[in-house]
């Protein structure tokens, strides 16, 4: 199994069928549909296959997010803000889809940084269904924690 590193610590990949969930909110990330450019959201956790994502290594340090619903991955289109993260068919040479586990100073807990925009990835909103969205790191912000719960 490749190791990502986080930080000076060492995680293993999740395994296939994993949930990534907000530490601030309890939402996990999620698509509403298998179409290519559809947003990606943080919903109420329902345990849908939508909800549930492959974490790809990579490298050493990036993987890509890949829904096991639309079997596409996160994408960050234009990196601005507000702009909503989409999904697309994965291509592990574009960085925009390339993500790395930052330390965020909680235990198995991490920032998800896109490796196209240097930003981390974060709900838009406190309410749940929300897109996702790029916006800079900051491991003081709880709203870009996230955990990896594998069920």
């Amino acid at each position: 199994m490749t190791a990502l590193a986080a930080g000076s610590a060492t995680a293993a990949p999740p395994l296939s069928g994993t949930k990534i969930r907000s530490w601030q909110s309890g939402h996990v990330l999620a698509v509403t549909d298998t179409v290519g450019g559809s947003q990606v959201q943080y919903q109420t956790d329902t345990d849908a296959l939508s909800q549930k994502w492959a974490v790809e290594p990579v490298s050493s340090s990036t993987f890509l997010l890949r829904n096991l619903s639309s079997d596409m991955c996160v994408t960050a289109i234009g990196g601005g803000d507000t702009e909503a993260l989409q999904q697309r068919p994965c291509d592990p040479r574009w960085d925009e889809q390339l993500f790395s586990l930052e330390a965020s100073g909680k235990p198995s807990r991490y920032l998800l940084k896109n490796q196209g925009h240097n930003k981390c990835l974060q709900q838009y909103n406190s309410t749940a269904p929300t897109y996702a969205r790029l916006y800079a790191c900051s491991p003081a912000s709880t709203w870009q924690i996230h955990s990896f719960d594998v069920r």
